[in-house]
């Protein structure tokens, strides 16, 4: 008889309060009260406010000049020169605003763009990205030299179409690039006479 009772009274106390043991906790959170200035309105007048929207997005210029930098973008300093790299981009202080230019070549930097692209030129591993060409040294990146033969995919904004013999090339920072089957070729420089 007392097996009977305990078998129907154990599962019996288990169905009746399990809901409330695997209910979720409810927490009520107590708002809070500021108190502020009273308004005080005038007969006749309407209340007027104001809505101040600050946006910050920073679009692409095609002359890539700011007149502000993000906040938080820290400065590296390069032969007493601070560039200051935003989204793959690299700008100098000039007068009023910031302006677009390429770093120099050997300067160091700890990461690349997120939209770079992988290049192997005679052995060499590359990281192309915005015109810039960069090499692994340890745990760096450096920016090197534009490497004769590189295919890349796409030019960047700010190329020119320039017309030498008959031929039409593609001409970005002294590089000149002739259009291949997929993509664009490195085939040389400028000259600075010229």
């Amino acid at each position: 008889m007392k097996n009977l009772i305990f078998t129907i009274t154990v599962p019996l106390f288990f169905f009746l309060f399990t809901p409330e043991s695997e209910a979720q906790v409810v927490r009520r959170h107590r708002a809070r009260v500021v108190m502020g200035k009273p308004t005080v309105k005038v007969a006749g007048q309407r209340m007027r406010t104001r809505r101040r929207v600050r946006r910050r997005t920073y679009r692409r210029i095609a002359r890539r000049t700011l007149h502000t930098i993000p906040i938080g973008t820290r400065a590296l300093l390069h032969k007493k020169t601070k560039y200051y790299p935003i989204n793959g981009y690299y700008f100098i202080r000039k007068n009023a605003g910031y302006v677009s230019v390429l770093p120099p070549i050997g300067f160091r930097v700890a990461t690349i763009p997120w939209a770079y692209s992988r290049i192997m030129v005679s052995g060499r591993s590359y990281f192309y990205a915005n015109g810039i060409y960069y090499q692994q040294v340890g745990k760096y990146y450096e920016i090197s030299e534009p490497p004769i033969g590189a295919r890349i995919t796409d030019l960047p904004e700010e190329y020119e179409e320039k017309t030498i013999d008959g031929k039409t090339y593609y001409a970005f920072d002294d590089q000149l690039y002739v259009s291949s089957e997929k993509g664009y070729r490195l085939v040389g420089f400028l000259d600075d006479e010229s």
